[in-house]
């Protein structure tokens, strides 16, 4: 994707299998909304999976609190999808407005590219189930559209944390491997987005087993580009990352110096996503 693709992209911001630790069930949200229940912010931040069950098959999510509202990337596990979604608290609920974009330029298998939203968090004194649905379906369909997501890490809400004391906009760059990796970040709004290339980047495609050892095969690609969407916090930034080319997606932390001229990051898959902060690869940027 170039980066005027990308670009694009975000103009849309501006407009509006681990299934362990996913509600068993894909039941309707509405059935199980409490207006009395008052559920908070710092009850809905965090780090989510979403199940198989959403259009745009399992993948990742983080929900952010953005002054009165809750904003939210979702990136499928394929990296072939990413949501975007802004939404109010309500009750133990968010209603929301959404669009999805194809990064495989293809939409022909979404039935809700963009529209309305509703998802509940299941009140059990857990919060962690949270039950979804796209579109308006009623009757006997009244289950389309209907996906759970499982909160893995939550993300604790510091009330003196100011976001607009930190800019992570500008180029910042990481020594990897003897070569210098640039992340460029943009700010959009009250998000930022970006991407950095990777360089000689191996994909493990394929392993086959023999009787006596395993054959493991890899493809090398030249340049890769990992995209970040992210939603600021005070220090950190909470980002939801796409690597097209390695078909995958994964999130992370990354945390501004003191003095504000670099940054130090992790980043982790989906079947780390406990342990978010103690496991995963480290990124280290310098202005």
């Amino acid at each position: 994707m170039k980066k005027a693709a990308l670009i694009s992209f975000f103009m849309v911001v501006a407009l509006f299998d681990n299934t362990i630790a996913q509600p068993f069930l894909q039941l309707v949200p509405q059935k199980m909304f409490k207006e009395e229940v008052k559920f908070t912010n710092a009850d809905w931040a965090g780090f989510y999976l979403t199940s198989k069950y959403d259009e745009i098959g399992q993948g990742m999510m983080v929900l952010l609190p953005v002054g009165d509202s809750i904003v939210g990337f979702c990136a499928s596990e394929d990296a072939g999808y990413i949501r975007i979604l802004k939404g109010k608290l309500n009750g133990n609920g968010i209603r929301y407005n959404y669009e999805t974009l194809a990064l495989n330029g293809n939409l022909k298998s979404i039935d809700h590219q963009k529209g309305e939203g509703f998802m509940v968090m299941k009140d059990d004194g857990k919060k962690e189930n949270v039950y979804c649905k796209h579109g308006d379906a009623k009757g006997m369909q009244e289950v389309k559209g209907c996906f759970t997501a499982g909160k893995k890490q939550s993300v604790e809400l510091n009330q003196s944390q100011n976001s607009s004391d930190y800019d992570w906009s500008g180029i910042w760059s990481c020594n990897e491997k003897k070569e210098t990796i640039p992340l460029e970040l943009d700010k959009l709004n009250d998000c930022y987005y970006g991407y950095y290339t990777l360089k000689s980047f191996k994909i493990h495609e394929k392993t086959t087993r023999g009787m006596y050892w395993d054959t493991e095969t890899y493809k090398v690609i030249p340049k890769s580009a990992v995209f970040i969407f992210g939603i600021p916090l005070g220090e950190c930034l909470y980002y939801l990352a796409v690597h097209k080319d390695g078909s995958q997606s994964f999130v992370g932390i990354f945390t501004m110096a003191s003095d504000k001229k670099s940054i130090k990051g992790i980043y982790v898959d989906k079947s780390d996503m406990k342990n978010l902060g103690k496991k995963g690869e480290t990124l280290n940027f310098t202005r």
